[in-house]
Order: C-alpha cells, then sequence, then structure tokens
C-alpha cells in the first residue's frame, strides 16, 4: 500500500486512478481481517480510512455505518447512513439500516416509557416506512446477490414487526412477519423466534395506518424472483456457458433493472467482456469480433472494446482500425495505446511522417498517459516494447541509423531483453482483459 501511495503522490495523473484503486483494495482487506475475528476497534480504524481515501463513494461509507452498529455505536452510524442517504436517498439498505439503528436506540433506553424512547419508536416506524417505498425501486450500495438480497428483506420484516409491536399493533405484525416466513423461508428459525417471543412490558400507542399501508408483499416476492433467476445467470456465467448465460439474461422480464438498480444492463456488458477474453485465448477471432462488436454496441462510451475493436480490424481492414483509433484520441488526445497503434498503421503504410507525428505524441504522453487496458505490468512492457521498436524502425527507415541503434540499446536496458516488433499481435491476444 505504501507503494500505492507513492504512485498516486509522484506517479503523474497516468497511474493515479490505478493507485488509488489499490490503496482501496488494500484498506478493505484489512477490515475484513478485524471484521472476521469481531475486532471492530481495528476495523472502524480501517474503514474510517477508507471512507477519507473514497469520500464520494458509497459502499465504505455503508460498511463503516455497519462497524459502527456491531461495535454498539449506533449515533455514529446514524450520521454515516444519512450522509449516504443525502447521496442516494434509494438506498434499500440505507433505510433499512437506520430502521435497525433505531430498534437499537429503543431498546438501549431500557424499560422504562421516556420521551426519547416514545421519539425512537416514531423514528423506527418513519425508517420502516421509508424502506417499504424504496422497495418499489430500490437502490443497492452491495452488488444485490441473492444473499445479500434476503438478508436486506429479513432485515425490512423484523424493524417492521418491532415497530409494529411496539406500537400495540402486536395482531398486525405477527401478520406481516408470517407473510415474510412464507415468502422468505425461515432455516435458522430466527424469524419464527421474534414471532413468538414478542412481549414488550410497554407499548406506544401511534398511528400505524401509514406504515401498513405500505407494507406491500408483492415486490418482495419479486426480488426473491429475481434473485435466484440472477443466481443462476452468473452460475453459468463462471462456469464459461456464456451462450447460455446470455439466453437466460435475455429471458429475464424488464423489471429486473427496476428492482435490481440496472443488474442486467451491468452483467451485458461483463458476460461480453468475459466472452471475449474467452474467445481471444482460444485464439477464436471471429468469435472474440462478434463479442466485441455487442459489448461496443451496448456501451459506445467504453474504451476497452473500442480499442479491442481497432487491434482486431489491424490487418484486417486498415481504414475501420484508424478510424477506430481516432475515435478513441478524440476523446483524449492521451491514449498512449491508440497514439502507438496509429503510428503503427501508418508505419504499415510506409507513412512515414505521419507515424514519426504519434510516435512523438506517444512519447510526450508519457508523463501522464490516458490507459485503455488496465495498466498491468504485461500491458506497459508489451506497449513500451512497441513504442521503443517502432521508433527504431523509423530512425532506420528515415537514415537516422546511429540514433537507431541508441533507441535500441535503450529499450533493451529499460526492459531487460531484445525489443522485437514482429509478432505483437500475438503477445497483444496474451493480456488478460480486467474487469
Amino acid at each position: 500500500m505504501s507503494t500505492a501511495h507513492s504512485v498516486l503522490a509522484n506517479g503523474g495523473e497516468g497511474f493515479a486512478p490505478y493507485a488509488s484503486e489499490i490503496i482501496t483494495d488494500a484498506l478493505d482487506e484489512l477490515a475484513m481481517r478485524y471484521e472476521e475475528v469481531d475486532d471492530w476497534e481495528n476495523a472502524l480504524r480501517w474503514r474510517k480510512e477508507q471512507v477519507i481515501h473514497e469520500p464520494s463513494a458509497l459502499l465504505p461509507r455503508l460498511l463503516l455505518a455497519e462497524d459502527m452498529i456491531m461495535a454498539g455505536n449506533y449515533r455514529s452510524a446514524e450520521q454515516e447512513l444519512w450522509e449516504l442517504l443525502r447521496r442516494c436517498p434509494r438506498s434499500i439498505e440505507g433505510w433499512t439500516w437506520m430502521a435497525r439503528c433505531a430498534v437499537h436506540r429503543v431498546n438501549s433506553l431500557g424499560q422504562k416509557r421516556s420521551a426519547d424512547q416514545r421519539a425512537a419508536v416514531r423514528d423506527m416506524m418513519r425508517f420502516a416506512q421509508r424502506s417499504w417505498q424504496v422497495l418499489r425501486k430500490p437502490e443497492w450500495i452491495y452488488y444485490p446477490s441473492e444473499t445479500i438480497i434476503r438478508v436486506t428483506l429479513e432485515e425490512l420484516y423484523e424493524v417492521t414487526f418491532a415497530a409494529l409491536a411496539l406500537t400495540g399493533s402486536v395482531n398486525q405484525a405477527r401478520q406481516v412477519i408470517e407473510a415474510g416466513i412464507a415468502i422468505l423461508g425461515d432455516s435458522d428459525g430466527y424469524l419464527r423466534w421474534l414471532r413468538d417471543s414478542f412481549s414488550p412490558t410497554g407499548q406506544y400507542h401511534l398511528e400505524t395506518t401509514s406504515l401498513l399501508s405500505v407494507v406491500d408483499h408483492t415486490p418482495v416476492k419479486r426480488l426473491l424472483e429475481l434473485a435466484q433467476q440472477c443466481a443462476v445467470i452468473t452460475h453459468q456465467l463462471h462456469n464459461g456457458n456464456y451462450e447460455q448465460a446470455f439466453t437466460l439474461l435475455s429471458d429475464l422480464p424488464a423489471d429486473v433493472d427496476i428492482l435490481l438498480d440496472g443488474w442486467k444492463t451491468w452483467q451485458e456488458r461483463r458476460m461480453l467482456a468475459y466472452a471475449a477474453e474467452s474467445a481471444a485465448k482460444a485464439q477464436d477471432v471471429e468469435a472474440e469480433m462478434h463479442y466485441i462488436a455487442q459489448w461496443h454496441a451496448l456501451a459506445p462510451s467504453e474504451e476497452l472494446p473500442l480499442f479491442r475493436w481497432g487491434e482486431l480490424m489491424f490487418r484486417r481492414n486498415y481504414k475501420e482500425a484508424l478510424r477506430t483509433f481516432h475515435r478513441l484520441l478524440r476523446r483524449s488526445q492521451k491514449y498512449i495505446e491508440a497514439l502507438i497503434e496509429v503510428a503503427r498503421l501508418h508505419y504499415a503504410h510506409r507513412r512515414l511522417r505521419l507515424a514519426c507525428r504519434f510516435v512523438a505524441k506517444a512519447w510526450g504522453t508519457l508523463p501522464s498517459p490516458d490507459w485503455c487496458y488496465y495498466p498491468s505490468e504485461a500491458v506497459v512492457k508489451d506497449r513500451l516494447r512497441n513504442l521503443f521498436s517502432l521508433t527504431e524502425k523509423l530512425a532506420s527507415a528515415t537514415g537516422n541509423v546511429e540514433q537507431a541503434e541508441q533507441v535500441k540499446r535503450e529499450g533493451q536496458a529499460l526492459l531487460g531483453e531484445s525489443v522485437v516488433f514482429d509478432g505483437v499481435e500475438a503477445r497483444v491476444n496474451q493480456i488478460t482483459v480486467v474487469m
């Protein structure tokens, strides 16, 4: 992580996003290590660091709030959740956890009835009501896996039961939680235990009409059905059954993106990326072209499918490849990979002056380039090989033999190997697409 911090501070714009990503992953890993052993003091330390590192990201803030709840810091958790809900007002996890905090606040005030406890019960009802309202079109901070959806729905039934029971509507409370048991099941027996063990010493007879009016089991059923279907699709994807996964994905109902916050759209892009990568590894160029074309059509603003299309067109359609790379360069003149490929295309067609111009631009972007691929060591070395090799070739072609030899020596010294221009296309297919 210290290396990533150094890159973030001194490595220029080109690597800053990737160094930041490494730091985020490291902080998350550290926090999870302490969460696994219930060391909430240290878990909170690293979660707070993660929020400081990514102040605009929602998931770190939700994780911090959850750790605060586990540590018993309910007031602090509520502050974090309010900030999250200010930015994402339809977060189903945020509202459900706010209701959970209110439940704990009621319990922490003991058996003696008070104005503070009454206020906490009102908050519990209000947050449970808002949770049911956003359930009709929720936004998910976590990836909406079947497990996450099931846990969130169980929490919603639990806090709704508590709110109704504490306001004197015990029969309605039991009806709600029985409906939850019927829909979700109750493998660990917790919801049944909750239903049967509730015996409050005091109740607040508050108006429950507003809460009961929004309790709707239909979206709960739909969410669970969709989550189960999506779990099957994810399983097919992990097993490499892309065509079967595509078929199942296309058969999903129209409301999947409404209830799962764009799951189908996101998963389709992910599937196409995996399928294209698998085809590349199998050297099935036609299949890869098919998947890349679909990916680009689905996500025309993404750089990677556009750049990969240009790579695939390199020896098939010179003009199409050139157009593709120039479309990238219209977005940013700092895409070093696109600059190198345009230079290589011009060199291959003996347009040496144009090739020299784009090679010079590529060298100029090195302090802070933009990347189409994730700039792993393999990717960076491959691009530098191409750049050194092409520079050497151009120097030789324009009569600068001494300069060509110097570039060759510098490339070998830097990369620790011979700089080879031939066979670059074969190496490109070996680079893993990082999603």
